[in-house]
Formats: structure tokens, C-alpha cells, sequence
């Protein structure tokens, strides 16, 4: 009886505490800080960023209007790669943290809804289709979905500064690469 007691006051205690953490994360959000955004300038590609402006919402979180260019349309899309680095703003360096590579399903998966990068992907006008085709575009007030990052519990999210490239490929070529760099904060939500 007394192990059936004890096992049930843990069972309660580990839903207490799981329910806690959920509300604690329901009144606090992560929002993105972003320091710098540019094209590669070291690999061969046919991407080029125009102009970048932030702004700032009432909860410190950063928006990008970007107006950019594909120079020449992808006959087929073969690959996207996301490379991230930890950086240090004391040191001044980064660090390899992962690779994420997608093969299968590109288009899809790059126009889903309800992934990091959707809401970047809303905002561009004039509307793109995948493969993506050479225009000038524009993004009015693009961010990622915070919710969606912090629900893959990355370690260190909030305590480090990060830098992202993100390569599209069109067979062996490069279609596109950009880099990020920035933060992500936690801060408390209103009501």
C-alpha cells in the first residue's frame, strides 16, 4: 500500500510539474533578435538581399521587411541545408552546432504551414511557387514562429548568440544562400 502510495504522489508531483512548466512557458515567449541578415559573399549562387529593414514589436521582438532577387529561376529543387553555429559575443567566434538537410518533398515542406520559417514565407509578395522562379520579392514584417522553435527545446537557445545559412539547390548548384545572425529571448507575456 505504501508503494502504491508513493508511486501515485510522484505520478501527481511529475504532472504538476510538467503543467507548471507549460504554463511558465505560456507566460513567458521567446522572441527573435535579429543583428545582421546578408547573401553569401563567399559562395557562388544567384541570390541577392536589396535592402533589409527591423522593426521593433511591443514585446522586443524583431520583424524583417526584406526586398530581394533570385536572378535566375530553379529548374528543380534537390536540396535545402541549414547550417547553424554557436557564437560567443565575448569572443567573438562561433562554433559548429548542426546541419539539418532536407531532400524529399522540398516544395512542401518549404510552403507548410505550422514550421519555423512559415511566417517568412506568407509574407513574400508577389506570391512564390516552388520551385522558385526569378523575380524580385518582397517580404513585408517576416519572422520565424517562435512557438514552433521553442518547441523543439534546443539546447542554450536563449543563452547564445546563433548564425544560420540556409542553401537551396537546384541539382548541384547553388540556387540561394543566406545568412542570419542573432538571438532569441525570453520575455514575459501579457495577459
Amino acid at each position: 500500500m505504501l508503494r502504491r502510495g508513493v508511486a501515485v504522489a510522484v505520478l501527481v508531483a511529475a504532472v504538476l510539474t510538467a503543467s507548471q512548466a507549460a504554463n511558465a512557458r505560456r507566460k513567458n515567449r521567446l522572441v527573435p533578435i535579429v543583428h545582421r541578415a546578408w547573401a553569401c559573399k563567399d559562395v557562388v549562387h544567384y541570390f541577392v538581399i536589396h535592402n533589409y529593414t527591423k522593426l521593433l514589436d511591443e514585446r522586443g521582438g524583431e520583424y524583417l521587411t526584406l526586398d530581394v532577387e533570385l536572378l535566375k529561376s530553379m529548374k528543380s529543387f534537390t536540396k535545402m541545408e541549414v547550417l547553424v553555429h554557436r557564437c560567443s559575443e565575448v569572443a567573438g567566434g562561433c562554433e559548429y552546432f548542426t546541419t539539418w538537410h532536407w531532400t524529399t518533398a522540398l516544395c512542401p515542406l518549404v510552403m507548410a504551414k505550422g514550421v519555423v520559417w512559415s511566417p517568412m514565407i506568407q509574407q513574400i509578395s508577389p506570391r512564390v511557387t516552388c520551385p522558385f522562379q526569378a523575380g524580385r520579392y518582397f517580404s513585408a514584417n517576416g519572422t520565424v514562429d517562435m512557438d514552433v522553435l521553442d518547441s523543439l527545446r534546443v539546447p542554450g537557445l536563449e543563452n547564445n548568440f546563433w548564425q544560420i545559412e540556409s542553401k537551396m539547390f537546384d541539382g548541384k548548384e547553388v540556387s540561394s544562400c543566406l545568412r542570419f545572425r542573432g538571438e532569441v529571448r525570453r520575455v514575459k507575456s501579457r495577459a
